[in-house]
């Protein structure tokens, strides 16, 4: 373990950083380009809380995972 944050830190990233941008992505990702309900994207990432996932992804692209969704559908 020690190793792999030596060579993260070597890099200039973290374990938390890589999470959040494959979060992110895959998030960006389910919301585009599937008919998955912003419930099962939540849970598909990882979030046990519904709510939890939409502040957390308003707080990633500054706005609401339905209204991601229909900006990236328009």
């Amino acid at each position: 373990m020690r190793k792999l944050q030596r060579q993260l830190s070597a890099e200039n990233t973290s374990f938390k950083e890589i999470r959040v941008a494959e979060q992110t992505d895959r998030a960006r990702t389910l919301l585009s380009g599937t008919d998955l309900s912003v419930a099962e994207v939540a849970f598909n990432l990882g979030f046990s809380e519904v709510n939890s996932f939409r502040r957390t992804f308003a707080g990633w692209f500054g706005i609401s995972p339905s209204k991601f969704r229909k900006l990236s559908n328009a």
